[in-house]
């Protein structure tokens, strides 16, 4: 995965932290959007490399929730009540 094309692909995996691996499959845990796009688009490319080592394991990549700020929550329930009217700054 070293090659040029592959190369974002590569540094990505670097950065996982929250994965196991459950019967026959790899899942991969991610919060940011972006590394979920990543890493589901090169999904074939990551069970290829682990191919190379010797595990046919499939690839599975997973949102997770991320949990809403005290203060995200309290803006959430303020534009339920005042709608468009509600300016944040």
């Amino acid at each position: 995965m070293r090659e040029n094309h592959q190369i974002a692909l590569y540094v990505a995996c670097g950065d996982l932290k929250d994965v196991e691996i459950v019967e026959n499959t790899l899942r991969v845990y991610v919060e940011d959007s972006t590394m979920h796009t990543l890493l589901t688009e090169g999904r074939r490319e990551l069970e290829r490399a682990l191919s190379w080592q010797g595990l046919n394991l499939n690839v599975e990549v997973l949102q997770k929730e991320i949990p809403l700020t005290k203060a995200e929550e309290d803006i959430k329930k303020l534009k339920n009540i005042f709608g468009s009217k509600l300016t944040i700054k």
